[in-house]
């Protein structure tokens, strides 16, 4: 294999009991046949690749690497099987080779099975690191039989067509989820002459979507809002509201099944009364910028919890309380988990909590925002 050969194809490793010299020749057989990058699979993940289960594909994706090489020994009850199996990048499967090892505790791969095995390997490479092929130039056929060049060249007319795609690109990722949920919001005043207020948790309905246009890149936005609201008023029930809205960028980086982003962006916050009645609750008008992190756990292939932390200070919107100017920022935590129920839908239980203090010369005021909702959602 040629020194040159840059492609970088994944090596998850063999799975299984005692088989660090079988881990070692298999590795080694790869090696000699192009560069290796090693990869951390857990042995859910392993196990999903090795049978080529639900899933397997959105693993070997979510590397982005020209292929992944990866295997699993089986014990049985008198004798064991080494299973391989080869992916292209886009989670095809390339290939699949069950070795026959002997006996149940064999150790390390005898000469056919190496062999056998070395030969699998040199094609797939072969294939997984061909160049993509050149464009293709056809001569366009003339209506009237004519060979000349139409433009009045003696040359026949070339049409270049599109090459094939690269293996190790990848497209931007999409989600987007929509659900059901609950909010409330509760006021504590530092005035005496100024209204608290405290509402139960009521009906709400929320909406996100998020592309990632390269890997560790991450847009995003969302939209909240209450469905039914009525605040009591001199004994009228007055419509009320509570909307919140996000526009957030996310850089981060992977270690294990550990995600590591720092976020950033703007949002907003409303709490509106519709009544000109005197001296109401004052509204909460915000629009703030954002800077947290976000930490996701994957728990195997399916399933994630995440949790988020971000300092919000206030940029815009009505300063003012009781006629006294001040000062207001905020903080919001929230977590979430989500759970795929096939490979491109799934089902998220979210929750947060947003308060805002509102600081001047003589006090402080609270305004708070608990939230949770369960949306379904899918991915591309």
């Amino acid at each position: 294999m040629s020194s040159l050969l840059v492609f970088l194809i994944a090596y998850g490793g063999v799975g299984g009991t005692d088989v660090k010299q079988i881990d070692k020749q298999v590795r080694g057989l790869v090696e000699a046949q192009t560069e290796v990058q090693d990869v951390k699979l857990t042995a859910k993940q392993r196990k999903t690749l090795v049978r080529h289960g639900d899933g397997a594909a959105e693993i070997v994706r979510d590397l982005e690497v020209t292929g992944l090489i990866t295997g699993e020994v089986e014990r049985k009850k008198k004798s064991s099987v080494l299973h391989v199996v080869v992916y292209g990048a886009d989670g095809a499967l390339l290939d699949l080779l069950e070795l026959p090892l002997g006996k149940k505790k064999a150790k390390k791969l005898g000469k056919d099975a190496l062999e056998s095995l070395n030969d699998t390997i040199v094609k797939d490479v072969e294939q997984l690191t061909a160049p993509p092929p050149e464009p293709e130039v056809a001569a366009a056929d003339d209506d009237d039989g004519d060979d000349e060049d139409p433009l009045g060249g003696d040359e026949p007319v070339a049409v270049v067509t599109d090459a094939a795609p690269s293996r190790r690109r990848r497209g931007p990722r999409l989600k987007v989820w929509a659900g059901a949920g609950m909010a409330s919001r509760r006021f504590d005043p530092g005035p005496a002459d100024v209204r608290g207020y405290s509402s139960s948790m009521v009906p709400s309905a929320t909406v996100a979507v998020e592309v990632a246009p390269v890997r560790f890149l991450a847009i995003g936005g969302s939209f909240e809002r209450t469905l039914v609201m009525n605040t009591q008023l001199e004994g009228e029930a007055v419509p009320s509201s509570i909307l919140g809205w996000t526009a957030t960028a996310a850089v981060g980086m992977s270690a294990g099944p550990l995600d590591v982003a720092v976020v950033g962006g703007v949002g907003g916050r409303e709490f509106v009364i519709a009544s000109d009645m005197p001296a109401p609750s004052p509204d909460g008008l915000y629009t703030y910028a954002t800077i947290g992190a976000r930490l996701t756990m994957r728990l195997g292939e399916r399933v994630a919890l995440r949790a988020a932390g971000a300092y919000q200070p206030v940029i815009a919107g009505d300063p003012d309380m009781a006629e006294t100017p001040s000062s207001r920022a905020g903080y919001d935590v929230s977590g979430a988990l989500e759970i795929g129920a096939t490979e491109h839908v799934f089902v998220v239980g979210e929750g947060g909590f947003q308060r805002f203090t509102w600081t001047w010369d003589d006090g402080a005021s609270a305004d708070s925002y608990p939230r949770a909702s369960l949306s379904v959602g899918a991915r591309y």
